[in-house]
C-alpha cells in the first residue's frame, strides 16, 4: 500500500497546522511514475500563477519501487524542469518514402523550441535487492522522501510547467512521486537573476580536456539590482577503471574561482555512506563514493561569492578547477566521469533581517531518514537555520510532549543566512517519558523579533524504547577484524558508564551491568564501517547480545549487525510504558502488520498463553481476551488509527508486539 499523501502529512505537518487557511499550496507533479530503464520520463504540472509571494517552496521528491519491483543496482536519478527559452532550433529527419523517379528529397527538418534544463535535485537509489525479495525488513512497497528547498526557482515553478524523472539505469526499476510545496509569505532573499553555468555529463580521462570541455571559465552578466550571489555546485564521480578508483571510489576536491580569485574548495567525497538511512542494502551500500552514497540524495554545494556591484563590474567571471589525475583507459572498457550542474543565483537586499527555523527533528521521530537515531529517550536532536539577514547569535529551544513536560535550553552560536547547526537537548531525569500524556514531541526555537512565525515549531511522532533488566550481561563476538569493534554505554546525562574495545579477533568477550533506573544507549562502533557482519568481505561475521544474568532464557535479543558505521539500541530499565523485551524462546507473530483493522495473533512456544491485552500508548486497555488455540483473531476497527501495544501473558512470561493500526 502506497503511503505518499500520508507521509506528506507527518512531514508535514507543522506548516499546515501553523498557517492560514490558503497559505500553503501542494501541487503533484508526477504520481509514481515508474522508471524501468534508461531515459527521461517527462510530465507536466499546473502550478500556481505566480502573483503571490512564497517564504518557502519544497520539493519532496518520493522514491519507490516500480510497479514490478525495484531493481538490484544503484542507479542515478534526478527531476528536471524545462524552462522554454522561447529560442527555435531544427533537426534533420529522414522522410520513410523515397522515389528517385522523380527526385524527391529524402530528409526534412523538424524545428523545435529549445528548452533549458535545470536541476532541481540529484538522487541515487540504494541496492533494491532486498525489496526486490522482501527480506531485511523491505519490500517492494518501500517508498523514501528527499525533500529540497527550490525557494530561488519560484519564478520557474509557476504556470504550466515540464518535468522529467531522469533514469540512467539499464534494469528496472523505481518509481518517482513529486510534490511541491508553496508556502505563503516574504521571501526572504528575493532571486534577480540566475543563470545556469554548467550542466552536463563529462568522461575524465585527462584533466585539462576535461575542465576545457565541461568546466571551462564561465562569464555572467551582473545584474543591475543584485547586491550579492551564491553560486550551487553537484558533482557526482561514477566508474573507476583505473588503480585510483576514479572518479566513483576516490577523494578529489574542486576548487571555485570568481574573477580569478579563490572563493572555496571542497571535497567531492561523502565519508559517512555507513550511516546511510535505507540499510542494510543488498549491494556494496557502505562504501564511501564521490559525494554520494546508494540510497540518498548527492550534496549539493552552496558557495556565497561575495558582494555584485553591475556599476564597477558588468561580468562575473567562475571557474572551477578539479584535483588533477589522469590515466590511460583499459581497453574494452568506460571511462570514469563526473555528472555537473552549475547554477549562479543573483540576490537583491534581505527582506527579512530575524528568521530562526526549526528545520528538523531528528529524535524523537518515527520518520524513516531518522531511523539511526530512534526510538530515543536519552536526549532529543534538533536542527535550527537561519533563514534571516542578520547572524543568528542565541536563541531559547523549547521542548517536550505537550500536555506532560516542557523544558527550555539556551543555545549560542553564530549562523549566517542558510548555515545550521545540529543541537542535542538533555532529558535528565526524572525521567519525563514515564509522564509522556501523547505519542506527540514538539520542539520551538524562540528568539526576540522573529519576523516568521510557521517556521518556528515542529512536532514528531514517537514511540518509547524497550525495556531490559537491570542486571545484563552485553556479550561480543568479535569477527576476523576485532580491533575494528568497540562499544560504549551512556547514561541519561550522556556519560559513558561502560565501555569496550582493543578486543582480539573470533573471541568472545562478556561485560555484566547492574543498572539502575533510567535511559540508556548502547552505542556499536566499526572502525571499518562494515559493521560486524558483511558479505562483500572477508571479516567473517560477529555478533553482540544482550543476555539476562541468570534465568531459563538469558538470551533476549540479538542487535543487527551489517549495520555500517555505528548501530544506536536505545532501552529502557523501569519504564512505564516500554515495549517489553522478547526472548527467543517464544514466538508471537502478528499480520497483517500494519492492518487496517483485524489482526491475526499466532503464538508457538514453550509457556501457555494466559491472556491478552492491546493497550494504546497511555498504556489504556483496548481489549483484553483468552487464546483458546494457537491463532487468535483481534480486531481493533473502529479504533483511531496509530500505534497499539499486545502484550501476551504466558506462564513463563510477557511478550509485547507492536500493532499500527491503518
Amino acid at each position: 500500500m502506497r503511503q505518499t499523501t500520508t507521509l506528506l502529512v507527518l512531514l508535514f505537518a507543522p506548516l499546515f497546522a501553523l498557517a492560514g487557511p490558503g497559505d500553503t499550496t501542494v501541487v503533484r507533479a508526477m504520481d509514481h511514475l515508474d522508471m524501468t530503464w534508461y531515459g527521461n520520463y517527462r510530465d507536466t504540472a499546473i502550478l500556481p500563477d505566480g502573483n503571490t509571494s512564497y517564504n518557502k517552496i519544497l520539493m519532496v521528491y518520493t522514491m519507490g519501487c516500480a510497479s514490478n519491483g525495484c531493481s538490484d543496482w544503484d542507479y542515478t536519478t534526478a527531476i528536471h524542469l524545462y524552462e522554454p527559452t522561447g529560442a527555435l532550433d531544427s533537426n534533420v529527419a529522414s522522410i520513410d518514402t523515397i522515389s528517385t523517379n522523380p527526385l524527391v528529397i529524402d530528409t526534412t527538418w523538424n524545428v523545435f523550441e529549445v528548452k533549458r534544463i535545470w536541476e532541481l535535485g540529484r538522487v541515487i537509489t540504494p541496492y533494491g535487492g532486498y525489496m526486490r525479495q522482501g527480506s531485511a525488513g523491505y519490500d517492494n512497497n518501500w517508498e523514501h522522501p528527499f525533500v529540497f528547498d527550490v525557494t530561488d526557482y519560484a519564478h520557474l515553478l509557476k504556470d504550466t510547467v515540464a518535468f522529467s524523472a531522469i533514469y540512467k539505469g539499464w534494469s528496472s526499476g523505481f518509481s518517482a512521486t513529486v510534490d511541491f510545496i508553496f508556502i505563503e509569505g516574504t521571501t526572504p532573499r528575493p532571486v534577480v537573476q540566475m543563470d545556469r553555468v554548467y550542466h552536463s555529463y563529462g568522461q575524465y580521462i585527462q584533466t585539462s580536456t576535461f575542465e576545457n570541455t565541461h568546466l571551462p571559465p564561465r562569464k555572467v552578466a551582473a545584474n543591475a539590482a543584485a547586491v550579492d550571489g551564491q553560486f550551487r555546485f553537484t558533482p557526482t564521480g561514477h566508474g573507476f577503471v583505473n588503480s585510483l578508483n576514479c572518479a566513483e571510489f576516490c577523494n578529489r576536491h574542486f576548487t571555485l574561482y570568481r574573477d580569478g580569485s579563490q572563493v572555496a574548495r571542497h571535497d567531492m567525497w561523502r565519508d559517512d555512506c555507513g550511516m546511510n538511512p535505507i540499510y542494510p542494502q543488498g549491494g556494496t551500500w557502505l562504501y564511501d563514493r564521490a559525494n554520494w552514497c546508494p540510497g540518498d540524495d548527492a550534496i549539493i554545494f552552496k558557495d556565497e561569492i561575495g558582494a555584485i556591484d553591475a556599476n564597477t563590474q558588468d561580468s562575473i567571471e567562475l571557474n572551477i578547477d578539479v584535483e588533477a589525475y589522469s590515466y590511460t583507459v583499459p581497453s574494452g572498457e568506460t571511462p570514469a566521469g563526473y555528472e555537473l550542474h552549475g547554477v549562479l543565483v543573483q540576490y537583491g537586499d534581505f527582506q527579512i533581517d530575524v528568521d530562526a527555523e526549526l528545520t528538523e527533528i531528528i529524535a524523537p521521530n518515527l520518520e524513516d531518514e531518522y531511523r539511526r537515531y530512534n526510538p530515543a529517550c536519552r536526549e532529543a536532536i534538533v536542527r535550527i537555520t537561519n533563514r534571516g539577514g542578520d547572524a543568528l547569535t542565541n536563541a531559547t529551544i523549547r521542548y517536550g510532549i505537550p500536555g506532560s513536560w516542557i523544558q527550555d535550553m539556551a543555545w549560542t552560536g553564530n549562523l549566517e543566512f542558510g548555515e545550521s547547526e545540529v543541537v542535542y537537548l538533555p532529558m535528565v531525569g526524572p525521567w519525563p517519558w514515564d509522564n509522556a500524556q501523547s505519542a506527540e514531541f514538539m520542539a520551538q526555537v524562540v528568539v526576540q523579533n522573529d519576523e516568521v512565525a510557521y517556521n518556528n515549531m515542529k512536532h514528531s511522532s514517537f514511540e518509547i524504547p524497550v525495556v531490559h533488566p537491570h542486571n545484563l550481561v552485553v556479550v561480543t563476538r568479535t569477527n576476523a577484524a576485532g580491533a575494528e569493534t568497540h562499544w560504549e554505554l551512556y547514561d541519561d546525562a550522556g556519560s559513558v558508564i561502560a565501555s569496550r574495545d582493543n578486543m582480539a579477533s573470533n573471541q568472545f568477550f562478556y561485560d555484566t551491568l547492574d543498572l539502575a533506573s533510567g535511559c540508556y544507549e548502547l552505542r556499536i562502533m566499526d572502525r571499518g564501517e562494515d559493521g560486524l557482519a558483511w558479505w562483500a568481505n572477508n571479516d567473517g561475521a560477529g555478533y553482540v547480545q544482550l543476555r539476562n544474568n541468570g534465568g531459563t532464557n538469558p538470551l533476549f535479543l540479538k542487535l543487527p549487525t551489517d549495520f555500517g558505521t555505528e548501530y544506536r539500541h536505545m532501552f529502557t530499565i523501569g519504564g512505564e510504558l516500554s515495549t517489553s523485551s522478547e526472548t527467543l524462546d517464544e514466538f508471537l507473530d502478528v499480520a497483517p502488520n500494519p492492518s487496517n483493522g483485524v489482526f491475526e495473533m499466532l503464538y508457538s512456544g514453550n509457556g501457555a498463553v494466559e491472556s491478552w491485552t492491546v493497550v494504546d500508548m497511555q498504556g489504556r486497555p483496548i481489549q483484553t481476551g483468552k487464546a483458546e488455540a494457537t491463532r487468535t483473531m483481534i480486531d481493533l476497527s473502529g479504533n483511531p488509527s496509530g500505534i497499539y501495544f499486545l502484550n501476551v501473558i504466558t506462564n513463563e512470561g510477557a511478550i509485547t508486539k507492536k500493532l499500527v493500526l491503518n
